[in-house]
């Protein structure tokens, strides 16, 4: 027994182990090593050369004395996972059967909970596809089909039809998992000895990962009961929420969605006539400069600063700047808009970055509309006066 300890962290070798440790997407075992007045606690197990070890807390005694050690496995985790990694070998022969030979298995993890899966495939994965990998998993889990193990030279496996996987590192001797008919993959995990074993197959998510690569989680067994119960448990407080009956559901939600977006309408019409009425106001005061009409100010609320800027534009028609700052979403933000025969001479997205500089940020855009954005709020004052100051000296 070789022992280690590192704080409360204690890693311990033994000669051999029926502990698995992690490896090929799998994670390892815990449970405990007991001897007379002697217990450790195994968190995990990890693989270092030719050596496992066990990674834990020493809960009983000492190690001083101690030659042999009764292992003790978490068997009921240990089945949880087991059930995991065959069914991500059904998975992903299931995949191979019903989205092509391209797909490949790209990574995996197999735990206690759950299972994730990762394939090269171009797109989404259909709604449609996801029901038939399903419910092809779930013929063969109910095929109740015998899980067999063969040690046998690497190259006859793979003459047999054996899956490796790309990237991986195999020795001259391999395992063989193999689901008659089915699923024939190299493998050094833990299965069960039946499909029927697995209990069940729910894919609960299909999700990007990378260009190409998609990954699909999923669990099996006792974990699908306790996923129904969650979703019941969510559509009941969905029922509540909307008072209605179960059947319904969707109709409401989508009578809701549209009562929002006519209400979304209305109320972007009533900000844009608002907005109107500011800038029609704004218009009315501003500063003659050589002849030339020029709006700076601060505003406390705004719509969207583009659209205000169209709006400024429309009105001032010609010989016309506006210059407007604002706090959204707690950073200054500036717009400049600039009527058409003025962007000779004032280019607008040339003005808010100078003046988003300033303010501790940047920005830009268009001659004729551009807008800037800032870090410290206490800079949009000066910023303000700073971009006056260069508009009249451009207009000069």
């Amino acid at each position: 027994i070789k022992y280690h300890q590192n704080n409360h962290h204690c890693k311990l070798v033994l000669d051999k182990t029926p502990f698995y440790a992690e490896s090929g997407g799998q994670i390892g075992d815990t449970g405990n090593l007991k001897a007379d007045g002697f217990n450790f606690k195994v968190d995990d197990v990890q693989k270092s050369g030719e050596e496992y070890i066990h990674l834990g807390q020493l809960t009983t005694g000492s190690i001083e004395n101690v030659k042999t050690v009764k292992s003790k496995i978490n068997e009921s985790r240990r089945d949880s996972i087991r059930r995991n990694h065959t069914a991500t070998h059904l998975l992903h022969q299931a995949l191979r059967d019903i989205l092509g030979d391209h797909v490949q298995q790209a990574g995996s993890w197999v735990g206690e909970e759950l299972l994730r899966f990762d394939l090269t495939h171009y797109e989404q994965i259909a709604f449609g596809q996801i029901a038939r990998i399903e419910n092809l998993v779930t013929t063969i889990i109910l095929q109740n089909v015998e899980v067999s193990t063969e040690i046998k030279p690497y190259k006859e496996a793979r003459e047999d039809g054996a899956v490796s996987l790309f990237g991986e590192k195999y020795g001259k001797v391999v395992r063989v998992v193999n689901v008659p008919s089915f699923s024939k993959e190299l493998c050094g995990g833990t299965h069960v000895h039946r499909t029927g074993d697995i209990g069940g197959f729910k894919i609960t998510s299909e999700t990007a990962l990378a260009a190409g690569i998609r990954r699909i989680t999923a669990v099996t067994g006792k974990a699908i009961p306790a996923l129904i119960s969650s979703k019941n448990h969510l559509i009941r407080d969905i029922r509540n929420t909307l008072k209605c009956s179960e059947d319904v559901i969707l109709d409401r939600l989508n009578a809701i969605l549209e009562d929002r977006k006519n209400l979304e309408v209305e109320n972007h019409k009533l900000q844009q006539a608002n907005q109107a009425s500011q800038v029609d106001d704004l218009v009315d005061s501003a500063d003659i400069v050589m002849n030339l009409r020029l709006i700076v100010q601060k505003l406390d609320t705004t719509g969207d600063l583009k659209d205000m800027g169209d709006q400024f534009r429309k009105t001032l028609k010609v010989g016309g700047v506006a210059l407007i700052g604002t706090i959204q979403n707690n950073k200054p933000m500036v717009m400049c808009a600039v009527t058409d025969d003025l962007t000779d001479k004032i280019h607008a997205g040339n003005i808010v970055n100078e003046v988003g500089v300033l303010m501790g940020g940047g920005g830009g855009g268009k001659p004729h509309i551009a807008t800037a954005g800032g870090k410290n709020l206490d800079t949009l004052d000066k910023a303000l006066e700073k971009g006056k100051e260069l508009i009249q000296s451009l207009m000069k």
